[in-house]
């Protein structure tokens, strides 16, 4: 991760505290005491900064169930932080999907197709 504070002229790295380096998804949330942003990882795991990606921190309850069946189908078979949406009238609630494939208590579709579902919500720490 990098960050520029001029308009893209210069660029710093802000990676302190990342432990997976491969990103798959950000999003940021407005908070009461301000802005957040989340990084999504390969694999799948959630941080968050507070100070616009100076510092990072993971939020382990992402991880805190079985995650053995999170595997994805192309090599090297492991499933990443997808998509992190942010609730529409709760910020500090996130909703975080994982990549891979459908676990047996997931829904399928009346033509096989699986029903995307968010596997966890996250709650600002």
């Amino acid at each position: 991760m990098f960050a520029s504070t001029d308009d893209g002229h210069t660029w710093e790295p802000r990676d302190t505290g990342i432990t997976e380096w491969d990103v798959y998804s950000l999003a940021h949330a407005r908070l009461s005491r301000g802005p957040r942003i989340l990084a999504g990882t390969d694999p799948a795991h959630l941080f968050y900064s507070d100070n616009l990606g100076r510092h990072w921190s993971e939020l382990t309850a992402l991880r805190s169930g079985d995650t053995s069946r999170w595997t994805f189908p192309a090599p090297p078979n492991i499933a990443p932080t997808k998509h992190i949406a942010i609730h529409p009238s709760d910020p500090e609630t996130w909703f975080v999907g994982i990549a891979g494939r459908p676990a047996p208590d997931q829904r399928c579709g009346p033509d096989g197709q699986v029903i995307p579902a968010w596997t966890r919500a996250c709650t600002a720490p």
